[in-house]
């Protein structure tokens, strides 16, 4: 176990300077490829220092384009101006045309208003007299109601009336025989002064009371009331129907109001009604159409003086925007246009231009770190001979492997010993028992 446990710690040894030298091995040859890697790219180093002038070049000039795009869209836009200015005074001269077309029809129109007056009087009085058809029509049928009220008012009179003398004679009999109870002989009757009585008058069944006849005298004095207020708005609607029929027939001319006529005056109302709204329609018409026109003339004089106005301003400005062009030109660091136009790149490979400089530039300062921090570890160490040091380490490794077959073998044997120990140790016993039995025998 010793042996083994020495040979454990060989064996890591040579493991440890096996790593040890891996490690050297690896940064070594790290630092020469990046040595390598370094070179091969100072020597591109120029050419990329030119990629980026001209990458500097054509943002400069892109840049500068910039302005230029600003000019060609303001010349542009003063082109547009110039269009719309002249569209404009076409459509100022249309609108002109139209508005001197669409004057005499309006002065025609003007023409009807006194007709529309004319119409309207007539169409007034109509309007005053169809009512009155109406009026009296309602005014018949109001007469008709008071006249039936006042045929059912005196029909209630009457029978009202009727009703009080029934029950008042019935009561004034019933009173002979009240006063017949008060009667006795020998004493004189307060009517006749007789102080016999021989034949008393006697009283009468279902005799109304003083308080029946009453309400009966109280009935028949609402119901003359009523007939009585019946009678006069009776009067009072026949008044109204005269006066009503006297009124139309003044409206209209004298004529007997019927239906018919009424019909006739609905028809010209009508009709007066329509030819005033086709002349009113004419006029309006001529007149929103005159007013359109010269609105349209006055909204195309304001739009040209405004496109003009615009024009001017534009013609200026785009004069600015050449002159700060130009001045960008030569603030950019170009000659001449010639040169500007020459540094001109299309934004896209501008951009990967861009990008392959600033990789290149990122490659190289890493790969110059990284020789930087590898120069300080493995600069003037050499390579070191890892066979030999692998094939002692298996040397190592094979002779662990036989000590540890020994020792698995010897342990093997001890666990076997330790098993048979306890019957050899029974067997030995037997044994001298059976030696001390012979001896005594």
């Amino acid at each position: 176990q010793e042996e083994r446990a020495r040979q454990e710690a060989a064996l890591s040894d040579a493991a440890s300077r096996l790593h040890s030298a891996q490690t050297q091995n690896e940064g070594v040859s790290q630092l020469a490829r990046m040595r390598q890697t370094l070179e091969e790219l100072l020597q591109k180093q120029a050419e990329y220092e030119q990629k980026a002038q001209l990458a500097m070049a054509a943002r400069a000039a892109a840049e500068v384009y910039r302005q230029e795009e600003n000019c060609l869209r303001e010349e542009k836009r003063l082109q547009q101006l110039l269009a719309r200015e002249q569209e404009q005074t076409l459509q100022l001269r249309a609108a002109q045309q139209k508005l001197a077309e669409v004057q005499p029809a309006y002065q025609q129109s003007l023409a009807g208003q006194q007709r529309i007056e004319e119409l309207q009087m007539k169409q007034q009085r109509l309007l005053q007299a169809l009512p009155l058809f109406d009026q009296c029509r309602q005014a018949q049928k109001a007469l008709q109601a008071s006249e039936a009220r006042l045929n059912e008012s005196l029909l209630a009179r009457r029978k009202a009336s009727e009703t009080y003398e029934r029950l008042f004679e019935a009561y004034l009999a019933d009173q002979a025989g009240i006063l017949a109870d008060t009667l006795a002989e020998g004493k004189p009757c307060p009517v006749c002064g007789s102080v016999h009585h021989p034949h008393p008058a006697a009283h009468m069944s279902s005799a109304p009371d003083k308080a029946q006849t009453d309400r009966a005298a109280q009935a028949r004095d609402q119901a003359e009331q009523a007939a009585s207020r019946a009678s006069q708005a009776c009067a009072a609607a026949r008044e109204q129907v005269d006066q009503l029929r006297i009124r139309l027939s003044e409206a209209v001319g004298g004529k007997e109001p019927t239906d018919e006529l009424e019909q006739q005056c609905r028809q010209k109302a009508d009709q007066f009604q329509r030819t005033i709204q086709q002349l009113r329609t004419q006029m309006e018409t001529a007149q929103r159409t005159l007013q359109q026109a010269e609105n349209a003339c006055h909204a195309a004089e304001a739009l040209l003086s405004q496109s003009r106005e615009a024009a001017e301003k534009q013609k200026i400005f785009c004069e600015q925007e050449q002159e700060k062009w130009r001045s960008a030109v030569g603030g950019a660091g170009f000659g001449s246009e010639e040169a500007y136009r020459a540094a001109l790149m299309d934004p896209g490979e501008l951009r990967l231009m861009e990008a392959d400089v600033q990789r290149f530039h990122q490659e190289l300062a890493g790969v110059q770190a990284a020789v930087n921090s590898l120069q300080s570890l493995w600069d003037g160490k050499p390579l070191i001979d890892v066979e030999a040091l692998n094939a002692r380490a298996e040397t190592l490794r094979q002779q662990g492997e036989a000590l540890h077959q020994q020792l698995r073998r010897l342990d093997t044997r001890i666990d076997r010993n330790r098993h048979l120990l306890p019957a050899l140790r029974t067997a030995v016993k037997e044994v001298r028992t059976g030696t001390e039995e012979w001896t005594v025998v």
